[in-house]
């Protein structure tokens, strides 16, 4: 799957589907052009659209939304160790990747990460720096 960012590239529609894109098309009555090969089924990516989605779709309804969850942790570039001050390293899993990212972002709720151990991963709310301490109980 095409990424919704690279580099200056930006495609704000990646993660539309297809039917509602042509719907906003319709009711704002946009011109649009289709490229023919997205209708050859000599093309694999053609026939998983048309024909293996739909049968996916109808066995479980959010299988789209799914996968392309899995797609996103997939691509994640997200440490899945790191190392703690003792020297060791430590397992960050899925949760704490996730974590981890919305804490860099400036979206967590809290500025704390917890790890095994006994470590925490902090936020400086006024550097916004991270530092790796022991849990403060």
């Amino acid at each position: 799957m095409l990424p919704a960012r690279d580099g200056d590239l930006i495609r704000p529609l990646i993660r539309a589907r297809r039917t509602d894109v042509l719907a906003h098309l319709a009711r704002h009555e946009v011109p649009y052009a289709e490229d023919p090969s997205n209708r050859d089924h000599r093309f694999v990516r053609v026939r998983v659209r048309r024909e293996v989605l739909p049968l996916l779709e109808s066995l479980s309804p959010r299988i789209v939304e799914q996968l392309t969850g899995l797609a996103d942790e997939l691509r994640d570039v997200s440490p899945l160790f790191i190392e703690v001050p003792d020297g060791s390293r430590v397992h960050l899993g899925r949760v704490q990747r996730h974590a981890l990212r919305r804490l860099l972002a400036g979206d967590a709720p809290r500025g704390r990460i917890r790890l095994r151990g006994g470590w925490e991963i902090r936020l400086d709310p006024h550097t916004g720096a991270l530092r790796i301490a022991p849990i403060e109980t």
